[in-house]
Parts: structure tokens; C-alpha cells; sequence
């Protein structure tokens, strides 16, 4: 069976039809002189190995197949594959007292070896990853073999070690220079502007004899916080977020991503977060609406302490 139609990940109607066909092709009667198993480190392969027979012995007869994949699941320390085998097979692994045990056991073994579950985690995809790549040459044929040639020229430079970071630095300390000198001769401007107005209600107000209570809520409360909130904010922000977008219309912030992505790890984050720090330059609403959704309590904290350090725009 094969799937004529095209499948893009934000639309789940494809995604569906996608799962759909790989299950009816998996079921087969020809899928098992075709299927295969990427081959992974020893070390994961050692621990599929401790885990997979109480997974086989839990699950239904027909599902056994899923027992390498459910291991692998657990491994990686994936939540929602309890809530899945709890939901569609009645299966509860967190109160599975043999599962358990040896997943502390391998947890234990990797702390021995000064190694954690999210080192086995990036050792899992990494083989995934070289897998998809070999299947990828082997079946996908370009046009024009040097299509990305200038894309991958640009990367050596962009996310090398050496001109990296420095060549980042650079782009944001233009875009804040930018932003912040910029932003003087706007507000100066609409401060100015909405300054005449204010002058004229108040000799407005004076000749219609309103009363100094109304003319303090409504003139000096409401109508002068927020222009001088507009003035203030409204320019920065209108410079930022455009140039901002600009970067990401040209591909460089997942660039920057990139290169920090191994730093933010050592926070239990990854290299995206510093994207929504840099937001919050422009509107602390924006950096931290930005903010993936954490699980762990340790991540929450790490994640609160990390967003202390997002400016705050007064």
C-alpha cells in the first residue's frame, strides 16, 4: 500500500492518514520479509534486551511486536506511552513492580558509568537519525545533487565553533543597537504628539468646568498612562519583532538555537529557549508565552530561574 497524498505535521487529518497506512502495511502478510530493526548502541541494546520480556509477557499476542518499541519508549523516559497502554490495552506499567525495578536498576548502571537516561535518550536518536539518512539515500533522487551546497556552506560558518557564537553575538548586539537608538526619535515623536492632546483636554475640561476628580482619573490616570505606554513601547517593539522575523524568514535562529542548544542542555532546556529570552527583549509577554512546556519539577525550576533573566520592560 502506498500513500499518494502529501503529509504535513500541523495538519492531523494527513498525520492520520499517514499512521493509517503504516499500520495496514505493517500488518500485511509481506511486511515481515521486509520490516527491520535499526541497530543501536550496545549499551541500548543491552537494556532493550533487560526490559523487552516483561514488556512481551504484558502485552496481548497480537501486539508483541510493539514490545521492542514499548522498551524503547520507556527508556527514553517518554510519559505518554503509560498513559496509551494504560488507555487502549489496560496495561499499568508504572505499577508494573518487575518494569520498575530494572529501569532503577538501569538507571543505577549509568550513574555508575556517569551517565544519565537522557544520554541514552540522544544515543537513541542519534541512530534513529542515521538510519532515516542511509534510507534516504538509498531512495530519494534529486534533480540537481548540489541543491544545498550553498545552504550547507553558509552552516560551516554560522554554526561552526569558532565563528558561531561570535557571529551571533554580533547580530544581536545590531538588532538591540538598532532597537534601542532607534526607538528615541519615535517616542520622542508620539510623546509629543500625544502631549498636544493632553493639553488640549485639559483646556477642554477647564472650560467645561469638569470637576479636578474626573479630570485626575480620567486625564491624568487613564488617558496619560496609556500614551505613555504606547510611546514607550510601541517603537522598540515595532523595530524588534520585525527584525526578528526577519532572521527567522532568512533561517538564522534556528541556527542560533543550534549553537546554544548544547549549553541549555546543561540547564535541562534546549537551544530554542534562548529564542523566547531573546523575545522577551522586545515583551516579556512574548518570551514567556514562548516558553515549552516542561514536565519535570526540576525543568519548572530550572525554567523559572532561567526566565528570571529575561529583561523587564518598565
Amino acid at each position: 500500500m502506498f500513500l499518494w497524498f502529501g503529509t504535513i505535521a500541523n495538519k492531523k487529518k494527513t498525520l492520520v492518514n499517514l499512521l493509517d497506512t503504516l499500520h495496514d502495511s505493517l500488518q500485511s502478510s509481506s511486511s515481515s520479509s521486509n520490516t527491520f530493526h535499526i541497530e543501536y548502541s550496545n549499551d541500548v541494546e543491552e537494556y532493550i534486551s533487560i526490559i523487552e520480556p516483561d514488556i512481551k509477557d504484558i502485552l496481548p499476542t497480537e501486539k508483541q511486536y510493539l514490545s521492542r518499541w514499548v522498551s524503547l519508549k520507556l527508556l527514553d523516559e517518554n510519559s505518554s506511552i503509560n498513559i496509551a497502554l494504560q488507555k487502549n490495552l489496560n496495561i499499568d506499567i508504572e505499577n508494573n513492580t518487575p518494569i520498575q525495578e530494572k529501569l532503577s536498576k538501569i538507571k543505577s548502571e549509568l550513574k555508575e558509568k556517569g551517565l544519565s537516561l537522557s544520554s541514552l535518550r540522544d544515543s537513541i536518536v542519534s541512530s534513529i537519525i542515521l538510519k532515516s539518512e542511509d534510507i534516504r539515500k538509498k531512495t530519494c533522487t534529486f534533480a540537481n545533487s548540489k541543491y544545498n551546497e550553498k545552504t550547507r556552506k553558509i552552516d560551516k560558518i554560522l554554526t561552526s565553533k569558532r565563528y558561531g557564537i561570535p557571529i551571533m553575538l554580533t547580530f544581536l548586539a545590531l538588532i538591540f543597537w538598532l532597537t534601542i537608538t532607534g526607538a528615541n526619535y519615535p517616542s520622542q515623536i508620539l510623546s509629543g504628539f500625544f502631549g498636544n492632546i493632553q493639553d488640549g483636554l485639559l483646556t477642554l475640561f477647564a472650560k467645561l468646568n469638569v470637576p479636578d476628580f474626573f479630570t485626575n482619573i480620567l486625564i491624568y490616570g487613564m488617558y496619560q498612562t496609556v500614551t505613555w505606554v504606547v510611546s514607550v513601547m510601541l517603537p522598540p517593539m515595532a523595530i524588534f519583532f520585525p527584525l526578528f522575523t526577519l532572521l527567522e524568514d532568512l533561517g538564522y535562529l534556528p541556527r542560533i538555537a543550534f549553537n546554544l542548544d548544547n549549553y541549555f542542555k546543561k540547564a535541562c532546556s534546549t537551544g530554542k529557549q534562548a529564542l523566547t529570552m531573546c523575545m522577551g527583549f522586545g515583551c516579556n509577554a512574548a518570551g514567556v508565552i514562548g516558553c515549552r512546556i516542561i514536565d519535570s519539577p526540576r525543568e519548572k525550576l530550572i525554567s523559572i530561574i532561567t526566565n528570571a533573566f529575561v529583561p523587564c520592560n518598565r
